[in-house]
C-alpha cells in the first residue's frame, strides 16, 4: 500500500498540487478500531493499510478519488 499511496501522491503533486493541503496525517489504529467498533464491522486490510497512511481529507472543495471526497474516519 505504502508504494501505491506514494504514487498516487506523487500524480497530485504533479497535477493537482492543492489537494495535497487537504490530505491529513495516517489513522492510528485506536482510531481505526474505533471506527470499527462503532460500525460493528472489520474493515478489509487494505483499507486499513491506506487510512493508516492517511486518513483522508480534512476539507472537500474537490475530491481525490474521481473528484469525490476522501473520507476522513471522522467522516465516515
Amino acid at each position: 500500500m505504502e508504494e501505491i499511496w506514494s504514487r498516487i501522491t506523487v500524480w497530485i503533486e504533479a497535477n493537482a498540487p492543492h489537494l495535497l493541503e487537504v490530505l491529513q496525517p495516517g489513522a492510528s489504529e485506536a482510531q481505526i478500531s474505533e471506527l470499527e467498533s462503532s460500525l460493528s464491522i472489520e474493515l478489509p486490510d487494505d483499507v486499513k493499510a491506506l487510512y493508516l497512511l492517511c486518513n483522508g481529507q480534512s476539507v472537500c472543495n474537490y475530491g481525490i478519488i474521481n473528484g469525490n471526497e476522501f473520507l476522513s474516519l471522522e467522516r465516515i
